[in-house]
């Protein structure tokens, strides 16, 4: 036995030995990869920046961004080359100088390299480029006047569009119990114009405010209001929670923003009341946030009672049923099969089983 297991160890260590060569090249090749990346980023960097910061610019680069970015904005003398590092590492292309390039000359270095900065990790493609990088210029631009530095980098830093500006503008005039921190925090993710579906599905920019002002009073203070509204594309969230009628309507703040936040109809309230009466409050708004069907996910859950025999499985399982495909799916399933394999099984399940 021993001279046959010989030559099986040998084949083992060797088999290991040549796995761990591979292993080894392959990280040098990286090594070597980024090594010349980094050096041809220093070579690419503004003679003006010091050694030393070309060498921190380029550190661990990709590509020579960093230094496309540097050599962009060096004409920009008010920049310090502090400024120039700060802005431009770890660029993967000359976005972030553009962007600072696109802003009023009245703007500071400092703020520049807030608002422009995020762009250095930026996906952008040759379509997109020119939009993205003068998106947080015109951000910037359309905001209120006088609005704070902190919160109009929050708002605009890296911005697709102007819509946070224009929510931020919208709010201050129509929500006077909001400061400057409220209307960052409720507009820094507004949503830009949109219209699809032939008219349907529109986003309006000062939706998270129409939905504040459309709130009922108890939920219309700042921390609830930017729970439930930021992001909003409109008042449906709101509306949704004026929908909400018996035991759904004692529901907590908590659990109706939990239930309503991104709702884009009253669909998600109409579930909630379709639910069992029996059901926790919040498992009820787990079962039906952001559903788009009325009855489908508390039909499901009542249909699935007895084959799961687990509330909060059910729940999960049902959130998200559009039809009884996957309702008769469970209840078609053998009995004593466990209950993580029917879910698993039929999640998503269109028909009336499991195929034979």
């Amino acid at each position: 036995m021993a001279t046959t297991a010989m030559p099986t160890r040998k084949r083992r260590r060797v088999g290991a030995a040549s796995t761990l060569l591979v292993l080894v090249s392959a990280m040098a090749t990286l090594r070597e990869s980024g090594g010349a990346a980094t050096s041809e980023c220093i070579r690419k960097a503004p003679s003006s920046l010091k050694k030393a910061l070309r060498e921190d610019l380029c550190f661990g680069a990709a590509t020579a961004g960093p230094a496309e970015c540097a050599a962009f904005i060096k004409t920009a003398t008010s920049f310090t080359q502090r400024d120039v590092l700060d802005l431009c590492t770890g660029a993967a292309s000359d976005a972030p100088a553009r962007c600072a390039k696109s802003l009023p000359n009245g703007v500071s270095p400092e703020l520049k390299v807030k608002l422009c900065s995020p762009l250095a990790r930026a996906m952008l493609t040759p379509e997109t480029t020119e939009a993205r990088t003068k998106a947080p210029a015109a951000c910037y631009a359309d905001l209120p006047k006088r609005f704070p530095t902190p919160e109009a980098v929050l708002l605009c830093a890296g911005a697709t569009s102007s819509a946070p500006a224009q929510c931020a503008s919208a709010a201050t005039s129509a929500l006077k119990d909001f400061g400057p921190s409220d209307v960052a925090a409720l507009c820094r993710n507004a949503p830009p114009t949109t219209t699809t579906g032939g008219g349907s599905g529109k986003s309006d920019p000062t939706g998270p405010v129409q939905c504040v002002k459309a709130a009922p009073s108890k939920l219309s203070g700042p921390e609830h209001a930017v729970a439930l509204c930021a992001e909003a594309s409109s008042s449906m969230p709101a509306k949704c929670i004026e929908e909400l009628k018996g035991p759904s309507g004692k529901m907590t703040p908590e659990e109706k923003i939990a239930l309503c936040k991104g709702a884009r109809s009253t669909t998600p309230a109409k579930c909630a009341v379709s639910a069992p009466t029996t059901l926790d409050a919040g498992l009820r708004a787990k079962l039906c946030a952001r559903t788009t069907s009325s009855k489908a996910p508390a039909a499901c859950f009542k249909e699935t009672r007895n084959a799961l025999r687990d509330e909060l499985l059910q729940v999960e399982f049902c959130a998200g049923a559009v039809d009884d495909g996957p309702a008769k799916c469970v209840t078609a399933a053998p009995f004593n099969l466990e209950n993580k394999l029917k879910v698993g099984l039929c999640r998503g399940a269109r028909d009336d089983g499991p195929s034979e």
